[in-house]
Parts: C-alpha cells; sequence; structure tokens
C-alpha cells in the first residue's frame, strides 16, 4: 500500500522533522515554546528557525519562515470560532482552501479500548462534516477512531440488532448492506452493557 500520492503534504508540530512536507502547522506561541525546558519542543525550535513555510498564530522575526495563520478568514469560512488543536487548524485551512478531497492519517486522538483520549477529536470530526457537506472527498484509513471508522458496521450503524450490516458504494454515494441474523439474547446484551459501565467507571478512577 503506502500513502496515495497526493498534490501536497501537509503536517504538525514535531512532524516537521520527521517527514517531508510542502506546509508545516505550529500553532503554539514561538516564544512561549522556547521558554519550555522539554528538550524535544527545544529541539523543534531549532529546526523551525530555518523552516522556510510554516503557519503559526504570531510571526516573529527571528523566524523568517513564519506566516500568520488567516484566523479571521478562516473563522469566518467555516462558521463557527472552533479550533482547539493543531490539526484542527490544518483541516480548516484546507476546508477554506476548497480543497477536493482530504487524506489524514495518523491524526487519532483516542484509540480502540483506551479510554484516556487527547482533546481534539469533537473538533476534527466536526470539520470533517463540514468538508464532506461541502462535497470535499474525505479519504481515512480503516483503523482510525476517527468517526469509528476502525469499528465494525453494527457499531457504527446502531440499533440494528436483527440484521448484520456492511458498507459499500455506488455512484450515488455509500450503500448499507443487511442481512438477516438471529437476535443476541437480551440477557447477554444486559450483561455487555454492564461490562462496558464497568470499564468506563475504571477508566474514570470510580470503582
Amino acid at each position: 500500500g503506502g500513502v496515495p500520492p497526493s498534490d501536497e503534504v501537509w503536517t504538525v508540530n514535531s512532524m516537521g522533522g520527521v517527514i517531508k512536507h510542502d506546509l508545516l502547522f505550529h500553532m503554539d506561541d514561538c516564544k512561549m515554546q522556547e521558554t519550555r525546558p522539554n528538550s524535544n519542543v527545544q529541539r523543534m525550535m531549532g529546526w523551525l528557525r530555518k523552516h522556510p513555510k510554516f503557519f503559526t498564530s504570531k510571526v516573529y522575526d527571528d523566524y523568517p519562515g513564519a506566516m500568520a495563520y488567516p484566523l479571521d478568514e478562516v473563522v469566518k469560512d467555516i462558521g463557527v470560532p472552533y479550533l482547539n488543536g493543531t490539526v484542527a487548524y490544518a483541516l480548516a485551512y484546507a476546508i477554506y482552501q476548497k480543497y477536493d478531497g482530504i487524506r489524514l492519517y495518523g491524526a487519532d486522538f483516542s484509540y480502540p479500548h483506551i479510554h484516556k483520549a487527547e482533546r481534539g477529536r469533537g473538533c476534527v470530526e466536526f470539520l470533517l462534516g463540514i468538508a464532506w457537506a461541502r462535497g470535499i472527498k474525505l479519504h481515512l484509513p480503516n483503523n482510525t477512531t476517527l468517526l469509528d471508522m476502525c469499528e465494525p458496521p453494527n457499531i457504527r450503524i446502531y440499533g440494528y440488532d436483527a440484521y448484520a450490516l456492511d458498507f459499500d458504494e455506488d455512484e450515488s454515494g455509500p450503500v448499507v448492506l443487511r442481512e438477516d441474523k438471529d437476535l443476541p439474547d437480551g440477557a447477554y446484551m444486559d450483561e455487555l452493557y454492564l461490562q462496558m459501565e464497568k470499564q468506563n467507571a475504571q477508566a474514570m478512577g470510580v470503582t
């Protein structure tokens, strides 16, 4: 496989030191970042000084490649002042620039069956909805938690207990395929819900 070809490759923060890219987003204030004792952040700030082209929140002279992110224009375009992480800024900029398609890799904020999550998934999924509504094609890997892509069809489409579901696509868009199956036992479902509640309680430190 590998990643299909794209017109442009964008990345965020320290990934700019790892993958070849056309545009970088680093929305944290560079001067604030300079004061952080974290050695990885310090390394990143070193190469950011020489970076040819990156968006950030405030431009400083000693970062010649820095460009001010067009916040006012992007917020007006998406219609909601809601950009709570760097991936969201990149996604919102792609929507504002009216790209035909967006491929999103490595932008997971939560992971299957792990209850600790980074903030930001809600904002990114909200922006994906805006992109889709505007006719921008979305290409997401099957193993991402975004839009529950990694979950089986019967989790992604809730409530159809009497059917085994599958997904396909025709020229008009997605198609939900269904096949009759035996209903699960009610007691089994109650036991399943109980286990999920226990897992959630443990994840929140409640016993």
